[in-house]
């Protein structure tokens, strides 16, 4: 494994960990050669270095060993034995070899059950139809899903995917994540889930194969949750004071002014972060006369691969807009009038906000600094989209029309908007609270009636 030296590529050190495709957690060791200058595999010793989660002092911690073999790092890893013993079991659950073995066999004998073309076929034709409309991030997500968990359905008959292959695939994922110890922070597979059933819809809609039963159920969406995160769900329902506070620490951090302005525009405008990131003042209108009359375009986003080998870029219109309606225009609330005013200059054209070197804010800059603002805040919220959806349900409150939060969201599907807008828990208190005033105005004001009656009535005989 020898390659051309390349300056820009040494990193000084004597030795190196390169990551092994298809291998998680498990790096090849190469060394510094002077003579040749380049790293190369070891003399002696061990090439590969693995790791795995183990229970040390009661925590889940990653420990790690050296190999001189990939197939032992990975049995090392799956916690068998080279004799094909399994070892005693540290920790929470293990995956043993019998269960990998019976698992596979499952998978392959099922294979064989059912017919119509193969799931990679029907993927090829619904990317060549639907895949191609989605936005960029997505298409980066769906293309990582099918490459990571979706080997095993590839070669499947469309037919033999059934309810039950679909629960023996979701426990195939769960098991990965506790033998590899990858996904700590998972809370489900619901995404993945959600992929499949999309390509399923797909070839039941445009094939017109009434015979095959969409084998998605209800109990799938629950099995598909990582039980010991669920109790971990992040709450969006951050009021218009906590914001305030979140915003005031805000300030506080690097390009704090800037940010804070970001994010009450975010906020009040409920946009993706994605898209207030690439506002440009071309799109800002600021009527000074008569400031109700501002108003704002979207036009363009900012697309966050989150992905080290391919920069993130500027993409023209919004995320799930309409085809025939690109852009969304949206009038200026007061407090995002402020925001914008404060970072206003004559004669100035390009991005709202951006950094010294004229880019755009990357999204590790943002969410660092969205997160520790919200930490010092003692906030239990994280992440940028919470403020989209605090924004959202901020104007829903006031206004308790869903048309209006949907018009402001910019979604095209009606569905989407039910699950940004939603009342806060006091809603029906003070729904009950009203009705009772106006019955008790309603009582007292026939109780003053009467008595008003009464008092003419006693004038009239005395």
């Amino acid at each position: 494994m020898t390659q051309k030296f390349n300056s820009k590529t040494y990193q000084g050190k004597k030795r190196i960990y390169r990551p092994v495709a298809g291998a998680t957690l498990i790096s090849r060791v190469l060394v510094w050669d002077e003579k040749r200058s380049d790293y190369r595999e070891p003399p002696r010793g061990t090439n590969y270095l693995a790791r795995r989660v183990e229970i040390v002092d009661g925590e889940r911690k990653l420990v790690a060993q050296s190999f001189d073999s990939l197939e032992s790092a990975k049995n090392w890893q799956m916690r068998i034995v080279d004799d094909g013993t399994n070892e005693p079991a540290v920790g929470s659950q293990t995956v043993l070899k019998t269960q990998l073995i019976s698992t596979r066999k499952s998978l392959r004998n099922a294979s064989l059950e059912g017919g119509g073309p193969l799931f990679c076929e029907v993927v090829e034709q619904w990317k060549r139809r639907t895949f191609c409309r989605l936005s960029k991030g997505t298409q980066v997500n769906y293309e990582k899903y099918l490459r990571l968990h979706f080997a095993e359905v590839m070669k499947r008959p469309i037919e033999s995917i059934t309810p039950a292959f679909v629960d023996r695939w979701i426990d195939e994922r769960k098991r990965l994540v506790d033998c590899y110890g990858r996904g700590w922070q998972r809370k489900s597979f619901e995404h993945e889930l959600t992929l499949l059933s999309t390509i399923l819809r797909y070839y039941i809609e445009y094939n017109d194969d009434t015979k095959y039963v969409h084998p998605i159920k209800r109990r799938h969406r629950e099995a598909a949750k990582v039980a010991r995160d669920c109790a971990n769900k992040v709450s969006q329902d951050i009021t218009r004071a906590e914001f305030e506070k979140f915003r005031e620490h805000l300030s506080c951090a690097l390009h704090g002014s800037l940010l804070a302005s970001m994010a009450t525009v975010q906020f009040y405008q409920a946009l993706r972060i994605s898209e207030v990131a690439a506002l440009r003042w071309e799109d800002v209108i600021l009527d000074w006369q008569e400031p109700h009359k501002s108003r704002l375009t979207i036009r363009q986003h900012v697309v966050y691969l989150r992905r080290k080998e391919t920069p993130d870029f500027i993409e023209q219109g919004f995320k799930n807009a309409f085809s025939d309606e690109p852009v969304k225009e949206q009038p200026i609330f007061p407090d995002s009038f402020e925001a914008l005013r404060k970072c206003h200059v004559s004669g100035r054209s390009g991005l709202v906000f951006r950094n010294p070197d004229e880019t755009f804010f990357s999204y590790r800059q943002i969410q660092a600094a969205y997160d520790k603002a919200f930490r010092e805040a003692n906030l239990p919220y994280r992440g940028t989209h919470v403020l989209r959806h605090g924004g959202t349900r901020h104007v829903y409150n006031e206004t308790g029309d869903l048309s209006i939060a949907q018009q402001l969201l910019g979604n095209s599907d009606f569905e989407t908007t039910l699950v940004y807008a939603r009342r806060h828990k006091g809603a029906l208190t003070k729904l009950a609270e009203s009705h009772w005033s106006r019955r008790s105005d309603g009582v007292l004001s026939e109780a003053n009636g009467q008595r008003s009656d009464g008092d003419m009535e006693v004038s009239q005989g005395l």
